[in-house]
């Protein structure tokens, strides 16, 4: 047997030397050989496709099985060389063949054409290729990796293995697996995970309000204090700021406020400066704290109260409301409208707070985000809602981005905890059990289990690389957003 597949009704597909090709079912099995039209018993590779022809890699060329009963053989009359076939991949679009000492030729079903390799290598020397579901191109040669991605190749560096060469590459998204003839597997493209947890520095175990800074670091909450970590540098500094930290934020003119259990401060040049709220409050106890586009700093008090800074006074935008809650998370709605996020989303009006009717009484928010184009997101533990501006009204959302029933809940592997959005319009969302993403209506989950260092999340946050986690119980990781494809 030199290779195995999956056939599209649940059948076991065996390539074998010699033997044909052999299907294993459930009731039984067979043999599928030149009998049956086939041109050759020598099978190296096997393709399935839904809704395509099933093609296999031969000692004599291409074959495609139509139906039950019709095979069409592919040779040098289709472009594609006299050789042999030892491997066939692809996806629904198409197919790329690899024909011994002849080079990769890209097959659409009746035609094949050969592939142009970049400058420095011959396809002629590949010995192995393989399409990731990015629809990413690797082929490795005897000592050269190269890959194809929207057009263009690009050479990846690889170790020196002397007297040794590359036999075999797998892609599977994120990057690729490439192996060598002396039994090594090297790991290629996957970028460098960074985690930290109490032991490796962090104040606390538990890690909240992260807010990436747009130069590779992100500074965060944990066990009250004030951190920064470099995913670059992959270290991790806690800062000489006020104690019992309750949030941080991030200006667009790159300035950092936080808030404190008590006091609001602000990082400059000399260290940290109190910038505390100047009104008279019985009880001033912090939360929250945001910074809108228009560089205005807002910070939500335990007692339901909103403050607003402009640079200059403060001034209190909403009076207390026991009804509200603390204000956890407070963010200015395309810097006009606030939003709160409490047990519900409301809106400041006029000093006073106000319910929006749309809203599922039911449903408790445990996050809000705001995607590329810039609209807001609720989440609950089991459902995800978008804020319809022109209507004043939250909306249900399936995972397809697609509004759908009040009610519909998503079918999450654990109760959802946090919510963001990056670049590339990709939602992820945190759950008491590691984190998903979700683009073009699929969804794909990691938790503990896949490396990700850490179990439940208690918040989310991108920026033009990396995915920051930070977690209840086991500290933060830094992901590189290449990796979570």
């Amino acid at each position: 047997i030199q290779q195995v597949t999956f056939g599209n009704a649940g059948e076991v597909l065996l390539a074998t030397r010699r033997g044909g090709v052999g299907v294993l079912t459930t009731s039984g099995g067979y043999a599928i050989t030149r009998r049956d039209s086939l041109i050759d018993d020598n099978i190296y590779d096997i393709l399935e496709r839904p809704g395509r022809p099933r093609l296999y890699a031969c000692g004599a060329g291409l074959c495609a099985q139509v139906d039950d009963t019709t095979m069409v053989s592919f040779q040098a009359g289709a472009g594609l060389p006299r050789g042999e076939a030892q491997q066939v991949v692809g996806d629904a679009q198409t197919a790329y063949v690899r024909v011994a000492c002849r080079g990769i030729f890209q097959f659409d079903g009746r035609h094949a054409s050969a592939v142009d390799a970049p400058g420095g290598v011959s396809f002629v020397d590949a010995m192995s290729i393989s399409l990731g579901p990015d629809h990413a191109l690797w082929v490795a040669g005897p000592d050269w990796v190269v890959v194809r991605r929207n057009g263009k190749w690009l050479k990846v560096e690889t170790p020196a293995r002397p007297g040794a060469r590359w036999h075999t590459i797998v892609a599977d998204g994120a990057g690729a697996f490439v192996g060598s003839s002396d039994g090594v597997v090297f790991a290629l493209n996957r970028g460098t995970q960074f985690n930290v947890s109490l032991g490796d520095g962090l104040p606390g175990a538990d890690v909240a309000s992260l807010r990436p800074d747009g130069n590779g670091s992100a500074w965060f909450v944990s066990g009250g204090r004030v951190v920064s970590a470099s995913a670059t540098a992959q270290r991790v500094a806690v800062e000489k700021a006020p104690l019992d930290a309750e949030a941080v934020e991030i200006s667009p003119a790159g300035g950092l406020v936080v808030a404190g259990r008590w006091t609001v401060s602000r990082k400059n040049d000399a260290g940290w400066a109190d910038m505390s709220p100047d009104i008279d409050e019985p009880d001033m106890a912090f939360a929250s704290v945001f910074v809108d586009r228009q560089n205005m700093v807002w910070v939500g008090a335990r007692s339901g109260a909103l403050y607003r800074y402009d640079g200059e006074i403060w001034l209190r935008y909403a009076e207390p409301n026991v009804s509200t809650g603390p204000l956890r998370d407070v963010r200015a709605f395309r810097a006009s409208d606030v939003v709160l996020l409490g047990s519900t989303p409301a809106q400041c009006v006029n000093g006073s707070w106000s319910r929006f009717s749309s809203w599922d009484s039911t449903a408790t928010v445990v996050d809000l985000a705001t995607d590329s184009n810039g609209d807001w997101f609720a989440a609950t533990s089991d459902r995800v809602f978008r804020y319809d501006a022109a209507h004043g009204a939250w909306q249900s959302v399936g995972v397809d981005g697609a509004s759908a029933s009040a009610r519909a809940t998503w079918k999450t592997p654990a109760p959802i905890t946090a919510l963001s959005f990056d670049d590339a319009g990709r939602m992820f969302v945190g759950t008491t059990d590691g984190f998903g993403c979700i683009t073009r209506g699929q969804a794909r989950w990691w938790n503990a289990g896949d490396g990700i260092g850490g179990e439940r999340v208690r918040d989310l946050a991108t920026d033009g690389t990396t995915l920051w986690v930070g977690y209840g119980e086991d500290g933060m990781t830094a992901i590189p957003l290449a990796e979570l494809r």
